[in-house]
């Protein structure tokens, strides 16, 4: 008997899964790459990246990432998030076991793993917040397709609509400045013990999630993740063929709102502009990236050329941990102690030759593995049992470069 209930609750399998959505996961850990590595190597949190770009090079750099990348990847990390919950509820209820427990313990392993990653290895942690927000979305996983998407548009517009007209109401000015401690947080990263560092991290964490701040993004995270059960409960992308025509609008409303959101800040100093760039624009653009991509994919030439992304995208917690480790060896003084002597040009560079490295890594470790390291500890601990990495013999996953 108890053979029977494992094998009814093992993991999805190869052939169970949607290669879209793993195509769509690489893509979206190369968009949160692009923005963190500046984070690596400068004190990101306390300057203004544009004015202390001395080069036209590394000012295009810094402009190019936030219009393409910044707050447009964390939230459709978390579109997908919300999606692969679903997903996971579902096949759940189709063998009639109790989702709630397997639920917990997946979204606790994260909190702990999040924990673990923000204060020994990097600060700018995002799993600490998606394993918050995903118990949240427990609260609505019995929720009907048509409830999940009011209450996400409702989630995102409101509060930036009564922000936006209590600003037009009062005057509108420029963001507030950042605190000045910028060259003291550079001499820690560059010079200071593991320790120093450690305590550091744990400052600069709470800098952004400390007191309403948590609260904040846990709230700017959560409509994304209501998104993304909608479409999953729709089977918008289990079934993209039949949802073409509906995909390709929801493609060219999206991107064609949310692309000038993006650049308007760029042409008008106001506090309003910057504010909806990434509060609006960012889940626009989330959502235009992935409908895109589940329609290229669609192509069948899409698929080609953008197959290697599903090997990241397959062990995208793997991968996201794993650039922590590699940029933090690089630029913290424990390591190669490069912090703050690196461009935004080099750090683009750096970025694209990481990430294409992990694309051949992860491309060896599952044509011998089933899944990666820290997935296969994930799934453990979410299934009560000890699952069996290595592939058998003859097991193959049919995926072309």
């Amino acid at each position: 008997m108890t053979g029977c209930v494992i094998y009814l609750i093992k993991p999805s399998i190869a052939k169970e899964r949607i290669d879209a959505i793993d195509i769509v996961r690489g893509f979206a850990l190369f968009g949160i790459f692009l923005v963190n590595m500046p984070a690596f190597f400068l004190p990101f949190l306390y300057i203004d990246q544009q004015k202390a770009a001395e080069t036209f090079w590394d000012k295009a750099v810094v402009i190019f990432i936030d219009i393409v990348a910044q707050a447009n990847f964390y939230t459709l990390f978390s579109f997908l998030f919300g999606f692969g919950t679903i997903f996971f509820y579902e096949r759940l209820k189709e063998k009639e076991l109790r989702p709630l427990p397997f639920l917990l313990r997946r979204f606790t392993f994260l909190l702990v793993l999040g924990l673990i990653h923000a204060i020994l290895i990097w600060h700018g942690d995002i799993l600490i917040t998606y394993a918050i927000t995903a118990i949240i979305l427990i609260l609505f996983l019995s929720a009907r397709g048509k409830s999940l998407l009011i209450h996400s548009i409702a989630m995102i517009a409101i509060p930036y609509l009564a922000i936006g007209l209590l600003l037009l109401m009062s005057g509108t000015g420029s963001l507030t400045e950042k605190p000045t401690s910028a060259n003291d947080i550079e001499n820690v990263y560059q010079s200071g013990s593991y320790v120093e560092i450690t305590m550091q991290r744990i400052s600069d964490y709470l800098y952004v999630h400390g007191g309403f701040g948590m609260v904040f993004v846990v709230i700017s995270l959560l409509p994304m993740f209501l998104l993304g059960a909608y479409f999953a409960k729709e089977k918008l992308f289990h079934q993209a063929s039949e949802h073409k025509e509906k995909l390709k609008k929801i493609a060219i409303i999206t991107l064609a709102i949310g692309i000038p959101l993006k650049v308007l800040p760029y042409f008008t100093d106001n506090l309003i502009a910057s504010m909806y760039q990434d509060g609006v624009g960012g889940p626009l653009m989330a959502i235009g990236y992935a409908t895109s991509i589940v329609l290229l994919v669609e192509a069948k030439i899409g698929l080609k050329v953008l197959a290697p992304l599903r090997y990241i995208g397959r062990l995208s917690l793997s991968n996201y941990i794993l650039q922590s480790v590699i940029c933090t060896l690089l630029f913290y003084s424990y390591g190669f102690g490069l912090y703050g002597s690196v461009t935004n040009k080099v750090g683009l560079l750096l970025t694209v030759v990481i990430f294409i490295m992990q694309i051949f890594i992860s491309k060896w470790w599952l044509a011998r593995y089933q899944y990666g390291p820290l997935e296969w500890l994930w799934r453990t601990v979410t299934y009560k049992n000890v699952l069996a990495i290595k592939k058998k013999v003859g097991l193959q996953n049919k995926i072309e470069a």
